[in-house]
């Protein structure tokens, strides 16, 4: 049974697998422009299908330019491809290891091989080394990509990702332990990959075609899962506060909403707490607005320490604060805003000798099903307001 149709030959498959490198080094490389937090890894991974373009396509005229060129320097990029492969995977994961070994490596084999002599008898060390070379950089390369992989991805993705380079370095490893073995009279017409149709050259270059492909494929993913999370972090940003990370205005005006919608269809009330630093332009004048904001970060712990669990803290603007209390009434509300206000007011606070820091709070519940999220803010507005006209450090309920 023949592994190609017979109009197919090594030939022609190799050029296939040198153009289809082509597309996607330029692609990448356009990236690395317009993508500059991901340029390190994407300049690597367009100049990996950038030497696997060289290395095919000066294999490819094997016979029509000097060995030189079409051996020795095709060699020397196919193993450049693969390093710099790996170096693109460690830049985009973030890993800190050097490609030192694999550069000193790679110039002793570039040199060995360019001071040897043309045409050869025995085409064994050269084969063997480069063999060998391409194995270890693909294996390794694997691990590397697997274990970086194993933190917070499905193990389907995992393994579409790194079987494609995991199977070509065994195949790689598999070719070298053959060649090593092979009588010397065997080398020139079964170590030649391009010239000779045989199963296993057929199998190797199939496997870097479909290999070429799903790595570069694997490329794509990467991206979009970055692409994917920085959304994820700008939607996130869109919601909270920047000072103190909690949920801001618009956030908090969602919850609402949805709070709202539950509550029509179980009936069950809610209710809504408004709270102030007391004096806090005060405390800004007396110590900066850097301690300032140290303060509101402070708050913003309590507060989130203090709620419960169900419950959501966000800050509106300025030293102003909202926690919207699920299924509590407003006897339950008035139990939760005076452990908060207690809570601060009996933490020391920031800073050292500085003086406490007091909150007042508004309570509002939430039961005419018409009331609107600005409505419903209005209320405990006005019940906060009462709280700072009555001495400050308490709670009031609308």
């Amino acid at each position: 049974m023949e592994l190609m149709p017979p109009n197919l030959d090594l030939m022609t498959l190799l050029r296939l697998c040198a153009l289809i490198a082509l597309p996607f080094a330029l692609g990448f490389a356009v990236l690395a422009y317009v993508m500059p937090r991901e340029r390190p890894a994407l300049v690597n991974w367009a100049g990996f299908d950038a030497m696997l373009f060289s290395g095919l396509a000066l294999a490819t005229l094997r016979g029509q330019l000097p060995d030189v060129l079409t051996y020795v320097l095709a060699d020397v990029a196919m193993v450049l491809a693969f390093i710099l492969w790996r170096r693109g995977n460690r830049v985009y994961f973030g890993v800190a290891a050097s490609d030192r070994d694999a550069l000193a490596a790679w110039a002793l084999l570039a040199a060995g091989l360019f001071t040897g002599d043309f045409p050869r008898d025995n085409l064994m060390p050269g084969v063997l080394v480069v063999y060998g070379f391409l194995a270890w950089l693909s294996l390794q390369g694997s691990f590397e990509l697997a274990r970086c992989l194993g933190k917070g991805f499905h193990w389907l993705p995992r393994l579409l990702v790194v079987t494609p380079t995991a199977v070509f370095g065994a195949f790689s490893l598999l070719k070298a332990v053959l060649v090593a073995f092979m009588p010397v009279e065997e080398h020139l017409s079964s170590v030649v990959l391009l010239q000779q149709p045989q199963p296993s050259n057929i199998a190797y270059v199939l496997l870097g075609f479909f290999g070429i492909i799903s790595v570069n494929i694997a490329f794509a993913f990467l991206l979009v899962i970055r692409l994917h999370g920085d959304v994820g972090r700008f939607h996130y940003l869109a919601q909270h506060d920047a000072l103190t990370d909690l949920a801001n205005r618009r956030e908090l005006n969602d919850d609402l909403e949805r709070e709202m919608a539950r509550q029509q269809r179980s009936g069950e009330v809610f209710s809504l707490l408004m709270l102030d630093v007391d004096y806090f332009k005060r405390y800004n004048d007396d110590y900066g607005h850097l301690a300032g904001d140290e303060a509101l970060r402070w708050l913003a712990g309590v507060l989130s320490l203090t709620a419960r669990r169900e419950d959501i803290v966000a800050r509106i603007g300025g030293e102003e604060f909202c926690i919207v209390l699920p299924a509590a009434g407003r006897e339950e509300a008035m139990q939760v805003a005076e452990r908060i206000r207690c809570a601060v007011a009996e933490s020391r606070g920031p800073g050292i000798n500085r003086r406490a820091i007091s909150i007042s709070i508004g309570v509002a519940e939430h039961g005419d099903m018409n009331e609107t999220p600005t409505e419903l803010i209005a209320r405990a507005d006005e019940a906060l307001y009462r709280a700072k006209s009555g001495g400050r450090n308490r709670v009031e309920s609308a």
